[in-house]
């Protein structure tokens, strides 16, 4: 039920298991009430986590392929990957996305139609768009075989560069100025600053919201006595160096980019010395600065200063027409920094938790070290900072 009151009720049955649903306020919930927000968790609860038959089936329902055999693989972000053989020896990716009762972006309709206008554009370095059923939210791509790219050479830089380049060139097509903007666009100072007020703001709640999630205290400290200082200096600092055209008025799309809003060698695969990449979930509009600053921020990144140079003479080759780029990047790079600094803390809201273990098929999990080990990440990205600054 989504009404407390009807557990308080003096007659509900003792032996009956409560489950109470949506976003509840903590005073309301007890030991003996679970609280869940959305239908995938209630169905995880009452039938058990989803199994490789139950993906088989419901693949089945939309693509009627026969298929040999399905295995989970672990991902990299927070939807379920399975690699599916079928009896034709075929095979297939299926990306299961996460409920957008708890995450409302459209992700698999975003994904799929990305990738089946990068293909039609000629940009064919991305898996192919199979089948989806956006009922089911699930979707089924080419399998991609390749590696996971550890150390980045510069050959493989220049295959992200260039990338970036065939993504610029058909940003100028008319057609495709109907796309959405990615997931979280920055394309001002204001916006930007906004979106990590607003992470910090949420992270301050959880001691309140969230009594029992470890290290409370420690990230109540770091917070406020580490993160708080630097970024009253940092968007002071930031937004006086932005330009004034984009400081508060959104950029114009005439300067702005195609971008995965998600770019990096942490998505990608590589065989023969060729790169595909892959996870598109967020694509759409977006300042290149934006794309450009997260490339090099991104923690799944780890680029030696000779690349991250190269990198960046190379964005500001490809976006020389935008008289503001240098100026815009110079500005917002301490504050991507400390927008990464709030992104890996989320992992302190259990529903990224549970997001991020059912993505990563992780069977033993300790969250004390991962919590810890995040805070640690989070205190490294602001020293980083200050040497920005």
């Amino acid at each position: 039920d989504d009404l407390h009151e009807v557990f308080a009720e003096k007659e509900f049955p003792k032996n009956t298991k409560k489950i109470l649903f949506g976003k509840i306020d903590n005073k309301y919930l007890s030991n003996n009430i679970i609280n869940l927000s959305n239908w995938s968790d209630i169905s995880d609860v009452i039938l058990g986590t989803v199994t490789l038959n139950d993906i088989k089936v419901l693949t089945s329902l939309f693509y009627r392929k026969p298929t040999s055999k399905i295995k989970q693989i672990s991902g990299q972000g927070n939807s379920r990957l399975y690699k599916m053989r079928t009896n034709n020896n075929n095979v297939y990716a299926i990306k299961y996305y996460p409920d957008l009762l708890v995450d409302s972006r459209p992700r698999l309709s975003t994904e799929f139609s990305t990738l089946n206008i990068l293909h039609k554009k000629n940009i064919t370095n991305v898996p192919k768009a199979i089948k989806k059923n956006e009922d089911l939210n699930i979707g089924i791509y080419q399998w991609i075989e390749g590696k996971a790219i550890k150390k980045p050479n510069i050959e493989d830089l220049d295959q992200a560069i260039n990338f970036v380049e065939k993504l610029k060139s058909i940003s100028k097509k008319k057609k495709l100025k109907e796309i959405k903007l990615a997931s979280e666009a920055c394309l001002s100072a204001t916006e930007l600053i906004n979106q990590i007020d607003e992470r910090y703001k949420r992270l301050l709640k959880i001691k309140r919201n969230y009594p029992n999630v470890p290290f409370q205290q420690n990230l109540e400290n770091f917070l406020k006595n580490i993160f708080k200082p630097l970024w009253i200096k940092v968007k002071r600092d930031s937004f006086h160096l932005w330009p004034i055209s984009s400081r508060i008025t959104p950029l114009e799309i005439d300067r702005m980019t195609l971008s995965p809003s998600d770019f990096g060698f942490h998505n990608s695969l590589k065989k023969n010395g060729k790169i595909t990449f892959i996870d598109f979930e967020y694509f759409g509009w977006d300042d290149p600065v934006k794309l450009t600053a997260d490339f090099i921020w991104h923690p799944s990144m780890s680029l030696k200063f000779n690349h991250q140079k190269k990198w960046i003479s190379s964005m500001e080759k490809i976006f020389s027409n935008d008289k503001d780029f240098m100026e815009r990047l110079l500005a917002s790079l301490p504050l991507y920094g400390m927008r990464w600094a709030m992104i890996i803390l989320n992992d302190f809201f259990p529903e990224f938790i549970n997001r991020r273990k059912n993505a990563t098929k992780t069977i033993s999990y300790n969250r004390y070290s991962h919590l810890e080990n995040q805070l640690y990440k989070a205190n490294t990205y602001c020293n980083r900072v200050k040497e920005y600054l």
